[in-house]
């Protein structure tokens, strides 16, 4: 297993920062890897759904199960299929500015078993790396 961590201080309250994480359509726009092929309602909040990711040139298929809900705090889930993956989020807050965290714990993909671990393991933490900053530019730009 992989772990990996990411934070992220950014300019806006909690509830701008949650407002893009619980939303599926901006998916795309904080992780280009990602692609939503379909979601529904969890009945824990937020929702479940399947998706693509691109890692090292090979396409993953899955499934996201959302596992822990808790606005505007924490957002947990986890994937199965050809990625099994573990997503942690925290939001930490003062009303100004917000204090988001992300761990994501993976295995190393079946179809990529020839690629290099370590090398898999820096593309990926420049992945979530992207993926943070893409967050506080969404986030800092929505209104509250």
């Amino acid at each position: 297993m992989v772990s990996l961590h990411q934070n992220v201080i950014i300019h806006s309250p909690a509830a701008s920062v949650w407002s893009v994480l619980d939303c599926p359509d901006a998916n795309r726009r904080l992780n280009p890897c990602f692609k939503l092929l379909y979601c529904a309602e969890s009945r824990l909040g937020g929702y479940d759904s399947a998706f693509e990711y691109l890692m090292s040139g090979v396409r993953l298929r899955g499934q996201l199960r959302m596992t822990a809900y808790q606005p505007p705090q924490q957002i947990q889930y986890e994937t199965s299929g050809e990625w099994l993956s573990r997503w942690q989020w925290w939001l930490e807050s003062d009303g100004c500015w917000t204090h988001a965290a992300l761990s994501v714990t993976y295995t190393h993909p079946v179809r990529l078993i020839a690629t290099d671990p370590g090398c898999l393991e820096r593309q990926t933490s420049a992945v979530l790396e992207q993926l943070m900053f893409n967050l506080r530019d969404i986030a800092e730009q929505r209104p509250v």
